[in-house]
């Protein structure tokens, strides 16, 4: 048996595991980019722990690590059904421990962010008849109370994920040193500020691991640790998979929570910075980025970055290819394959927390020619894209959303109502016409409530005389023959439209704009 039969069996018995469910909550809605159509499933997971963690492609499925360590197996078995395994095995992170000193410990101890002990990233790599797991977490030493963000990788014939009585072997690939000790000043753990983010290398030989300064950076603390060359945090390292060789890549970095490595294996981060300066950097190695003496960004609750050599300048130091002011929470990055998003190909998408959207960077000339937001209202924490080309997020909540191409012959389209469907053939007409109460005409009248209004009714609009002199009201077979062919419908329009030539098409656009009429 070959090693991708293995894996395949496998995969059928984790789908027909015991603890499994397919009682999910789902829901659907189409949206529209400047560039495609695109539908948004939401599968409603409910799981328990704090936000974080990763998504990895495996097999026919997911597998997908929570904030809080727990191992999950997703396999979607149509549009609107997913099968969910929660598996035996655990990350391999203290959770339970940091939160039971943080307890006793409560009136000694600063401010801290509970929620923010949590596992960080988590990669998938499949080899002959093995997987490798690789997974990024922050790890508590009792003992010396204090913390550091460690990799641990096990690699196992994929069998050993179903198997209970055997616990998976994890090794410590790296681990963050010195270990640190609880802060004083400012967040007394501040592991919001772990990064943890992983990349593989193009030979698969090597990992790029983003290590965040835990707010160790000269205001809530003394020490600055990014900028410290013996120290690992607040630094882009390289790690040899096979001996732990590590390698700095670059320093003077804050909260690097995405990375991503491009076709022509340019390297890629973002870094979530303090109030405003959120950045997209193109890594060169040996660099320094300047953490945190330069930022674009500001103290929180202030107008100015006390450190900062000079405000909202990026002198003497590599400067970002792009940042974000005010902050937009940049989180994840994933470099688009356009395997069904044609016109993405190439593109970055990074996550943004804070606006619960997606930003589509297209990048030219080494610059950055323009961001389009792309709302998905949720807290993106990783991204991946699938086999079939769909961008599948994994988010705070955390649930589990497929982000689609989609058109009238799409197989995902039949999830659509067909008002949805018309929501979606309506961006065509978006660019002339506005569809929202009260809202001002542009090129052509607001369509607000078109339905059965009288033809050419809208107050203050320069209609056309061939509107102007027809008489009636816009009835479901009127609007159906104007948008058809609107010259023939009224000769001498000035509307410039070639008209929509499938009936079926004319019928979901028609309940859309009937949808808000009522």
């Amino acid at each position: 048996m070959t090693c991708f039969a293995r894996l395949a069996l496998v995969l059928a018995l984790i789908s027909t595991a015991c603890d499994r469910r397919d009682d999910i909550e789902v829901e659907t809605s189409a949206h529209t980019s400047s560039l495609h159509r695109f539908s948004i499933t939401q599968f409603k997971l409910d799981l328990p722990g704090p936000p974080g963690g990763g998504i990895a492609a495996l097999g026919s499925g997911y597998l997908a690590a929570t904030g809080g360590g727990e191992l999950y197996w997703f396999e979607r078995k149509a549009p609107d059904a997913l099968s969910v395994v929660r598996l035996p095995h655990r990350v391999p992170i203290n959770r339970e421990e940091f939160l039971r000193y943080a307890d006793q410990h409560r009136d000694e101890l600063g401010a801290f962010l509970a929620d923010s002990f949590r596992t960080n990233d988590l990669l998938v790599i499949p080899a002959e008849d093995v997987i490798t797991l690789l997974v990024s977490y922050t790890y508590w030493h009792e003992a010396e109370a204090c913390y550091a963000l460690r990799v641990s990788a096990s690699t196992i014939p994929p069998a050993a994920l179903l198997n209970e009585g055997t616990p998976l072997p994890w090794d410590v690939l790296f681990e963050s040193e010195p270990c640190l000790q609880w802060k004083s000043e400012g967040h007394g753990f501040a592991g919001q500020q772990a990064a943890g983010e992983m990349a593989l290398s193009p030979d698969g030989k090597r990992i790029l691991l983003s290590v965040g300064d835990f707010e160790f950076d000269g205001l809530n603390d003394s020490k600055i640790i990014a900028q410290d060359q013996d120290s690992p945090y607040g630094k882009l390292l390289s790690i040899d998979r096979a001996t732990g060789d590590t390698v700095l890549v670059a320093s003077g970095v804050r909260n690097a929570q995405g990375i991503a490595i491009d076709e022509a294996g340019r390297v890629w981060t973002t870094e979530h910075g303090p109030q405003g300066g959120d950045e997209l950097n193109q890594i060169v190695l040996g660099e320094n980025y300047g953490w945190p003496y330069v930022t674009y960004g500001t103290h929180y609750g202030r107008f100015d970055w006390p450190l900062a050599l000079e405000q909202s300048e990026h002198e003497g130091f590599a400067a970002p290819i792009f940042a974000w002011v005010p902050s937009v929470g940049t989180s994840d990055l994933l470099i688009l394959k356009g395997r069904a998003f044609a016109q993405w190909r190439g593109d970055l998408l990074v996550s943004a927390l804070k606006t619960r959207e997606l930003l589509r960077v297209r990048i030219r000339n080494g610059r950055v020619a323009y961001v389009e937001p792309v709302p998905v209202d949720t807290r993106t924490r990783d991204m991946i894209e699938d086999r079939d080309g769909a961008i599948v997020l994994w988010t705070d909540t955390p649930d589990l959303r497929f982000v689609e191409y989609l058109d009238e012959t799409d197989a995902y389209s039949g999830s659509l109502t067909q008002e949805q469907r018309g929501e979606l053939l309506f961006a065509a007409c978006s660019g002339c016409h506005a569809i929202e109460e009260g809202a001002a005409d542009g090129i052509g009248p607001n369509l607000w409530g078109i339905m059965n209004a009288r033809i050419a009714s809208s107050p203050g609009y320069a209609y056309s005389a061939a509107l102007r002199t027809t008489s009636g009201a816009w009835t479901t077979q009127r609007l159906d023959a104007y948008v058809a062919d609107p010259p023939s419908f009224a000769r001498g329009t000035t509307m410039q439209y070639d008209g929509l030539k499938s009936e079926a098409d004319r019928s979901s656009l028609i309940a859309f704009l009937a949808a808000t009429s009522r």
